[in-house]
């Protein structure tokens, strides 16, 4: 049935979707089961937009010669922690996972680090000496 008040709607919906969590746990299941692919499709088609929202939303600033597409193409292709020049993952919560740093103060990008020299984890940095020596 067609609202004429979206108000009316969306109260009508979020008191249906608490009356109903694990109906609708079951139906997002479903859902996700049946249309896998498509999610996946989806997450990698869009995945640039939600990182480059993710750095704007913490501040990140560009120089006057940077666009988002071009740092995220960069950061995305980086092989290599500019620090320790250990091999980057994609993984999160791993410390080998790239990480864009930025100077806190002027908020602008620095390097493609990994995720341990960039919260400079000692334990992380001792381990990487010694692989390099």
């Amino acid at each position: 049935m067609p609202y004429k008040d979206n108000l009316k709607q969306i109260e009508n919906a979020t008191k249906w979707n608490k009356e109903n969590k694990e109906k609708r746990k079951m139906i997002q299941k479903k859902y996700r089961e049946k249309n896998e692919q498509k999610i996946q499709d989806y997450q990698e088609e869009f995945h640039h937009l939600k990182r480059i929202a993710d750095w704007k939303y913490k501040g990140i600033k560009l120089r006057p010669n940077e666009d988002w597409l071009s740092v995220y193409l960069y950061w995305k292709t980086c092989e290599r922690c500019e620090e320790c020049n250990v091999e980057l993952t994609d993984g999160m919560g791993e410390l080998t996972c790239r990480n864009l740093d930025h100077d806190h103060n002027t908020k602008y990008i620095r390097n493609v680090l990994c995720w341990g020299c960039n919260i400079n984890d000692p334990k992380f940095l001792n381990r990487m000496e010694k692989i390099k020596n």
